[in-house]
């Protein structure tokens, strides 16, 4: 078993928590990061709304038809969030593996994996430490949610 982490402080804090627990080894992936979310890093939903209407609506509704301005196009964090899963789940890590990626990437896993495109990518939001067990079979990915910790 072995534990592949976003490079991004809280996911590795996760990462280095499940070391703790289960004493594997843990490797960064940079695939695994967050949406770049470029001009709009620290701004609010509302604030970016406000000042880029058309962009930021087509990003809730249209999301994988959006690059962030400044920033990283939702397609591509979809495309390699996808691509580095298939590539873990072939290393011969001896045993389940875990990811500790971010909410828009694990939104757009979900998506992709039950078919579902535009607004309903947002439907449903996995919270700081939800649990989503990703299941690779014949080079594709399957997404089966399971429960929070807690």
């Amino acid at each position: 078993m072995a534990i592949y982490t976003s490079p991004l402080r809280r996911a590795r804090e996760t990462a280095e928590a499940l070391r703790g627990a289960l004493g594997v080894e843990v490797h960064v992936e940079r695939d695994l990061a967050d949406l770049d979310y470029g001009r709009w890093t620290g701004r609010t939903p509302a604030e970016v709304e406000g000042s880029e209407p058309a962009t930021y609506r087509r990003f809730r509704e249209e999301p994988e038809t959006v690059t962030v301005p400044g920033g990283e196009s939702v397609r591509a964090v979809a495309d390699r969030v996808e691509r580095v899963l298939l590539r873990i789940a072939r290393e011969p890590a001896g045993g389940p593996l875990a990811a500790v990626t971010h909410d828009v990437p694990i939104q757009l896993v979900v998506a992709r994996a039950s078919g579902r495109l535009g607004a309903e990518v947002w439907a449903r939001a996995f919270p700081t430490g939800s649990i989503t067990t990703v299941v690779v079979q014949d080079g594709a990915v399957a997404v089966e949610d399971g429960p929070a910790p807690g």
